[in-house]
């Protein structure tokens, strides 16, 4: 009898054995999703980051090149006089 059993058994997993896989595939791929999120999140947290470093990088870049210019002007005013 147990033997009947194994055989059914084997013959069930194997003719539903896409099926099984697609459910196993399917909790894999949810269980990933799950462990991925908060590394995604981070990611684009870190992204918004570097952009706002940017913005102020090029506008303290843009302030000491208008210093530099000041300072040349001053600079060829008292050499020039």
């Amino acid at each position: 009898m147990i033997k009947n059993n194994n055989v059914s058994t084997k013959k069930w997993l194997l003719a539903n054995f896409f099926s099984v896989a697609a459910i196993i595939v399917t909790v894999a791929n949810l269980w990933l999703a799950t462990k991925l999120i908060p590394l995604s999140l981070s990611i684009n947290e870190l992204n918004g980051r570097v952009l706002a470093n940017e913005t102020l990088t090029t506008s303290i870049v843009k302030n000491v090149d208008h210093i530099v210019g000041r300072v040349d002007d001053l600079y060829n005013y008292l050499i020039g006089k």
